[in-house]
């Protein structure tokens, strides 16, 4: 895990990802609403995110379930 946290701080190119990730770590209620705001932030700004970035860690930390949770919820609503 420590070499893992150590790739993940010298990669300087994802910084939001990042956050993402590490709230995702904290678990937290409020950490799940602040990943949320950002990203919906982030869109509507049109800055795209790397979820794959994003994926590779959560699945390394075992976090994926709590990661596809939250892109469920951020998912565009269609019209039924």
């Amino acid at each position: 895990m420590i070499d893992e946290i150590a790739a993940l701080l010298v990669d300087a190119r994802a910084a939001i990802e990042r956050v993402i990730a590490y709230e995702l770590v904290a678990g937290r209620t409020q950490d799940t609403s602040d990943i949320e705001a950002v990203v919906r932030t982030l869109d509507g700004a049109g800055v795209a995110i790397d979820w794959a970035y994003v994926e590779r860690w959560c699945d390394a930390w075992e976090l994926g379930d709590a990661l596809a949770q939250i892109r469920t919820r951020l998912a565009p609503r269609r019209p039924a």
